[in-house]
């Protein structure tokens, strides 16, 4: 009876193991969506531009962006912040559409 039992547990676990995993269309659509927003960026952006791209207004972006990443992140030029690509590409991903 033992003996079935783990030839039993030995099918399962080689079924689960051959089993394919389906991708779920909805987090494929949201990727798909992401990639096309980072697309857009440029190497160098403004809070502005962030936030052109991404239908928020200037002043989410900056807070947010302020809450979650530190001045080292971004530099000045004259009156506005200029944000890398990696680093508006990060925000996207992680924070607005938390992938």
């Amino acid at each position: 009876m033992m003996r079935r039992r783990l030839n039993d547990w030995a099918s399962l676990k080689a079924a689960a193991a051959t089993a394919r995993h389906e991708p779920d269309p909805v987090q494929n659509a949201k990727r798909q969506l992401v990639d096309a927003v980072c697309a857009k960026l440029e190497d160098v952006n403004t809070f502005t531009s962030i936030g052109r791209i991404v239908g928020f207004s200037r002043q989410y972006v900056s807070k947010h962006m302020q809450q979650h990443f530190t001045e080292k992140d971004w530099f000045r030029i004259g009156d506005e912040y200029r944000i890398p690509r990696a680093t508006a590409e990060r925000f996207i991903r992680e924070h607005l559409y938390r992938l």
